[in-house]
């Protein structure tokens, strides 16, 4: 309750600073990403018991991989730890590239920077002021972009725990399949054990993962308003980071659903092998076998293993195709009800 507490207390302060100095759309986007960083942090401390269990849990279980599945799978880590770190450095390069904006209170540094900016000299102040925004940029986008990368992570690694639960029950166990004595008991538990690591990883991840959907939505309209806004001049630098921002943000929206859905696709697989056991011509089936099916598939039919957006949403393609068709509808609608919007474009000219 106390970072929760202090948290509302850094936001309040943070919003009445816009409103005391008038702060125009684009300083406001600029903000929205620090945030959705320091909401992240606390949720992440907040959660930590789950994700720690989770992570553990991905160790124990990513050493029963098949030799060729784990060189797969780390080959993918390193490509997306690659991709991380430059989306990272972009992000961190483009404050130094791009030209300075003199008035230094356009800015709401995160840093100490500010104390001693105005003592310097002109071109000193150049330097410092890209300095504070690279440092606060390489920490603020960086934890974002690490952490949406370790969500996806997990999500593939879930998906590989049912992909190697079903093919050593299919492989180890194809006989007692054909011959009906398979060990429904063992099934069971192996399954439940698996459906209960998905769902600390949806415990620990869904709040999460409705703050990030907040960031990008309020990103879109904050950076929609900004560009029709015929006050605010429009320039090649913002459309940059327009750009760069919502690459990341469609990056995470169709990574996070897509494999998220695939966890749900690869656990269904799974349970269907009990489907594939059909009753013996020659023997009478147990009673306690079918029973044990049936309870089985009733607690995968209310408890399916799926991973949400707070609990209330479960995150999959159709997910996906309503939140671009959301963000689709708005810029449409904001371009045809402001009058002035293709002024606030003119300054590109």
């Amino acid at each position: 309750m106390e970072i929760l507490r202090a948290t509302v207390n850094v936001k309040l302060i943070d919003f009445s600073w816009y409103i005391r100095h008038f702060v125009q759309e684009n300083a406001i986007a600029e903000s929205i990403s620090i945030w959705a960083c320091v909401i992240t942090y606390d949720l992440f401390l907040l959660k930590r018991k789950h994700i720690s269990k989770t992570v553990r849990f991905v160790q124990n279980e990513s050493m029963n991989l098949s030799k060729k599945e784990r060189k797969r799978f780390e080959k993918i880590v390193l490509r997306v730890f690659c991709l991380v770190w430059i989306y990272v450095c972009v992000f961190v390069i483009q404050h130094g590239a791009f030209k300075h904006r003199r008035r230094y209170g356009e800015y709401h540094t995160t840093t100490l920077l500010h104390m001693i900016y105005k003592k310097l000299d002109e071109p000193m102040k150049t330097i410092v002021s890209k300095l504070d925004k690279c440092i606060e940029s390489f920490f603020i986008q960086g934890f974002l972009t690490l952490s949406m990368a370790l969500y996806m992570l997990l999500c593939l690694n879930a998906k590989l725990w049912f992909k190697n639960f079903q093919q050593n029950f299919e492989n180890q166990e194809e006989f007692k399949l054909n011959n009906q004595t398979l060990d429904i008991r063992k099934f069971a538990t192996i399954y439940q054990n698996l459906a209960k690591n998905v769902g600390r990883l949806d415990d620990g991840f869904s709040q999460i993962i409705a703050s990030w959907l907040l960031m990008i939505l309020v990103t879109l309209c904050v950076r929609i308003i900004s560009m029709l806004n015929p006050m605010t001049s429009t320039t090649y630098q913002m459309l940059t980071v327009i750009i760069m921002t919502f690459c990341r943000a469609i990056t995470v929206l169709v990574g996070t659903s897509f494999l998220a859905d695939s966890v749900y696709d690869e656990s269904l697989k799974a349970i269907s092998i009990l489907l594939k056991l059909q009753e013996p011509e020659r023997t009478v089936w147990k009673n306690s076998t079918f029973f044990e099916i049936q309870l089985t598939l009733t607690r995968y039919s209310f408890n399916p293993t799926q991973l949400t957006v707070w609990k209330f949403s479960r995150l999959n393609r159709s997910f996906l195709m309503t939140c671009l068709g959301m963000m689709t509808t708005y810029i449409i609608i904001a371009i045809q009800l402001y009058p002035n919007a293709m002024k606030g474009l003119e300054s590109l000219k």
